[in-house]
Protein backbone atom coordinates (compact mmCIF):
# COMPACT_ATOMS: atom_id res chain seq x y z
CA UNK A 1 0.00 0.00 0.00
CA UNK A 2 1.18 3.67 -0.90
CA UNK A 3 1.74 5.87 2.26
CA UNK A 4 1.96 9.77 2.35
CA UNK A 5 5.07 11.64 3.75
CA UNK A 6 5.37 15.18 4.61
CA UNK A 7 9.28 16.14 4.67
CA UNK A 8 9.51 19.75 6.67
CA UNK A 9 12.81 21.40 6.00
CA UNK A 10 14.64 24.45 5.59
CA UNK A 11 17.72 23.68 3.93
CA UNK A 12 17.30 20.95 1.05
CA UNK A 13 18.60 20.71 -2.05
CA UNK A 14 20.22 23.35 -3.56
CA UNK A 15 21.53 24.17 -0.60
CA UNK A 16 24.91 22.07 0.43
CA UNK A 17 24.61 22.84 4.20
CA UNK A 18 24.69 19.73 6.18
CA UNK A 19 21.02 19.56 6.90
CA UNK A 20 20.46 18.92 3.28
CA UNK A 21 21.72 15.67 2.80
CA UNK A 22 19.48 13.88 5.27
CA UNK A 23 15.61 14.74 4.14
CA UNK A 24 17.69 14.70 0.77
CA UNK A 25 17.98 10.74 0.68
CA UNK A 26 14.84 10.12 2.26
CA UNK A 27 13.13 12.43 -0.95
CA UNK A 28 15.08 10.27 -3.28
CA UNK A 29 15.16 6.62 -1.68
CA UNK A 30 11.37 6.20 -0.03
CA UNK A 31 9.52 6.40 -3.40
CA UNK A 32 11.51 2.81 -3.90
CA UNK A 33 10.00 1.59 -0.49
CA UNK A 34 6.33 2.84 -2.17
CA UNK A 35 5.61 6.04 -0.11
CA UNK A 36 4.88 9.64 -2.40
CA UNK A 37 6.77 12.26 -0.95
CA UNK A 38 6.32 16.00 -0.54
CA UNK A 39 8.65 18.70 0.53
CA UNK A 40 7.93 22.12 2.02
CA UNK A 41 11.48 23.78 2.05
CA UNK A 42 12.77 27.77 1.85
CA UNK A 43 13.71 28.99 -1.42
CA UNK A 44 17.30 29.40 -2.60
CA UNK A 45 17.72 33.10 -1.39
CA UNK A 46 16.99 31.80 2.08
CA UNK A 47 20.80 29.65 2.15
CA UNK A 48 23.59 31.43 2.97
CA UNK A 49 26.04 33.06 0.14
CA UNK A 50 28.00 30.45 -1.59
CA UNK A 51 26.53 27.60 -0.09
CA UNK A 52 24.24 26.13 -3.40
CA UNK A 53 24.69 23.91 -6.23
CA UNK A 54 22.02 23.25 -8.55
CA UNK A 55 23.59 19.81 -9.67
CA UNK A 56 21.75 18.60 -6.32
CA UNK A 57 18.41 19.00 -7.67
CA UNK A 58 19.29 16.20 -10.23
CA UNK A 59 19.28 13.89 -7.38
CA UNK A 60 15.10 13.94 -6.88
CA UNK A 61 13.10 11.74 -8.60
CA UNK A 62 10.47 13.39 -10.73
CA UNK A 63 7.72 12.04 -8.91
CA UNK A 64 8.41 14.60 -5.46
CA UNK A 65 6.62 17.63 -5.29
CA UNK A 66 8.89 20.33 -3.65
CA UNK A 67 7.18 23.53 -2.65
CA UNK A 68 9.50 26.47 -1.50
CA UNK A 69 8.58 29.05 0.86
CA UNK A 70 11.19 31.99 1.16
CA UNK A 71 12.40 33.50 4.63
CA UNK A 72 11.78 36.89 5.18
CA UNK A 73 13.99 36.79 8.20
CA UNK A 74 16.27 40.43 8.04
CA UNK A 75 18.97 38.99 9.15
CA UNK A 76 19.10 36.62 6.54
CA UNK A 77 19.38 39.73 4.15
CA UNK A 78 22.08 40.82 6.09
CA UNK A 79 24.10 38.16 6.47
CA UNK A 80 24.33 37.96 2.90
CA UNK A 81 25.53 41.09 1.99
CA UNK A 82 27.87 41.59 5.19
CA UNK A 83 31.50 41.38 4.15
CA UNK A 84 33.39 39.39 6.46
CA UNK A 85 35.45 40.69 9.07
CA UNK A 86 37.99 39.99 11.18
CA UNK A 87 37.79 39.59 15.04
CA UNK A 88 38.56 42.12 17.09
CA UNK A 89 41.51 41.33 19.11
CA UNK A 90 40.94 43.84 21.69
CA UNK A 91 37.68 42.95 22.40
CA UNK A 92 37.95 39.21 22.41
CA UNK A 93 37.99 38.89 26.40
CA UNK A 94 35.49 42.05 26.61
CA UNK A 95 32.34 40.41 28.82
CA UNK A 96 29.03 41.01 26.49
CA UNK A 97 27.31 43.95 27.67
CA UNK A 98 23.22 43.75 26.61
CA UNK A 99 22.07 46.26 24.46
CA UNK A 100 19.70 47.64 22.13
CA UNK A 101 21.62 46.36 19.37
CA UNK A 102 21.82 42.63 20.92
CA UNK A 103 18.51 42.89 21.97
CA UNK A 104 17.05 43.46 18.43
CA UNK A 105 19.40 40.66 16.52
CA UNK A 106 18.64 38.04 19.19
CA UNK A 107 14.69 38.98 18.75
CA UNK A 108 15.32 38.55 15.38
CA UNK A 109 16.72 34.88 15.50
CA UNK A 110 14.52 33.55 18.24
CA UNK A 111 13.57 31.29 18.08
CA UNK A 112 15.66 30.28 15.22
CA UNK A 113 16.19 31.93 12.15
CA UNK A 114 13.93 29.77 10.10
CA UNK A 115 10.66 31.10 12.51
CA UNK A 116 9.61 33.33 9.90
CA UNK A 117 9.91 30.44 7.20
CA UNK A 118 8.01 28.57 9.28
CA UNK A 119 5.11 30.50 10.55
CA UNK A 120 4.70 31.42 6.56
CA UNK A 121 4.71 28.03 5.36
CA UNK A 122 1.88 26.51 8.40
CA UNK A 123 -1.32 27.45 6.09
CA UNK A 124 0.85 25.98 2.66
CA UNK A 125 1.88 22.72 4.47
CA UNK A 126 -1.73 22.41 6.56
CA UNK A 127 -3.18 22.48 2.93
CA UNK A 128 -0.62 19.57 1.67
CA UNK A 129 -1.40 17.71 4.61
CA UNK A 130 -5.22 17.52 4.20
CA UNK A 131 -5.30 17.54 -0.02
CA UNK A 132 -3.30 14.99 -0.28
CA UNK A 133 -4.09 12.89 2.68
CA UNK A 134 -0.77 12.51 3.92
CA UNK A 135 0.06 9.68 6.44
CA UNK A 136 3.32 10.68 8.47
CA UNK A 137 4.73 14.24 8.80
CA UNK A 138 8.65 14.62 9.26
CA UNK A 139 10.51 17.65 10.08
CA UNK A 140 14.36 17.80 10.46
CA UNK A 141 16.68 20.08 12.16
CA UNK A 142 18.56 22.44 12.52
CA UNK A 143 17.64 25.01 12.05
CA UNK A 144 14.70 24.16 14.55
CA UNK A 145 11.80 26.47 12.72
CA UNK A 146 11.03 23.04 11.04
CA UNK A 147 10.09 21.14 14.48
CA UNK A 148 7.93 24.44 15.27
CA UNK A 149 6.24 23.54 12.09
CA UNK A 150 5.94 20.20 12.90
CA UNK A 151 4.57 20.97 16.05
CA UNK A 152 1.52 23.26 14.81
CA UNK A 153 0.63 20.63 11.87
CA UNK A 154 0.42 17.83 14.95
CA UNK A 155 -1.72 20.14 16.87
CA UNK A 156 -4.11 20.81 13.76
CA UNK A 157 -4.45 17.25 12.01
CA UNK A 158 -2.87 15.42 15.01
CA UNK A 159 -1.40 12.99 11.95
CA UNK A 160 1.75 11.40 13.81
CA UNK A 161 4.88 13.35 13.71
CA UNK A 162 8.51 12.42 13.34
CA UNK A 163 11.21 14.89 14.64
CA UNK A 164 14.52 14.81 13.42
CA UNK A 165 17.53 16.31 15.76
CA UNK A 166 20.55 16.79 13.42
CA UNK A 167 21.79 18.84 16.58
CA UNK A 168 20.94 19.40 19.96
CA UNK A 169 18.61 22.76 20.95
CA UNK A 170 19.08 24.06 24.24
CA UNK A 171 21.86 22.37 24.79
CA UNK A 172 24.34 23.25 22.10
CA UNK A 173 27.38 25.21 22.70
CA UNK A 174 27.28 26.84 19.64
CA UNK A 175 24.03 28.92 20.28
CA UNK A 176 23.36 31.17 23.35
CA UNK A 177 21.59 34.08 24.06
CA UNK A 178 22.08 37.04 26.69
CA UNK A 179 18.59 37.52 27.04
CA UNK A 180 17.07 34.67 29.86
CA UNK A 181 13.30 35.21 28.24
CA UNK A 182 15.09 34.25 25.16
CA UNK A 183 16.58 30.97 26.41
CA UNK A 184 13.94 30.03 28.31
CA UNK A 185 11.43 30.70 25.49
CA UNK A 186 13.54 27.78 23.46
CA UNK A 187 13.84 25.29 26.50
CA UNK A 188 9.86 25.58 26.99
CA UNK A 189 9.43 25.35 22.54
CA UNK A 190 12.01 22.50 22.77
CA UNK A 191 10.11 20.23 25.60
CA UNK A 192 7.30 20.62 23.47
CA UNK A 193 8.77 19.53 20.70
CA UNK A 194 10.13 16.00 22.89
CA UNK A 195 6.22 15.86 24.15
CA UNK A 196 4.30 15.53 21.36
CA UNK A 197 6.24 13.81 18.51
CA UNK A 198 5.35 10.67 18.04
CA UNK A 199 8.91 10.12 17.29
CA UNK A 200 12.37 11.39 18.28
CA UNK A 201 14.87 10.48 15.92
CA UNK A 202 18.85 11.54 16.87
CA UNK A 203 22.38 10.36 15.56
CA UNK A 204 24.00 9.56 18.71
CA UNK A 205 23.61 8.52 22.49
CA UNK A 206 25.54 11.87 23.12
CA UNK A 207 22.21 13.86 21.59
CA UNK A 208 19.53 11.43 22.69
CA UNK A 209 20.76 12.48 26.40
CA UNK A 210 20.74 16.55 26.13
Amino acid sequence: MTRRILIVTHHFPPSTVAASFRPLRLAKYLPELDYRVWVVSATAGSYPSGRTDLQLNNELPKSVCVTRVPNFNPLISYERRRPPSEPDSKSIDKPKIPNVKGFMAELFKFPDIDAPWAMASVALSLYIVLRNRIDVIYTSAPPFGAHLLGLALKKLTGKPWIAHYGNPWTDNPSISWNCRLFKRGCERLDRAIVRNADAVLVLDDILANC
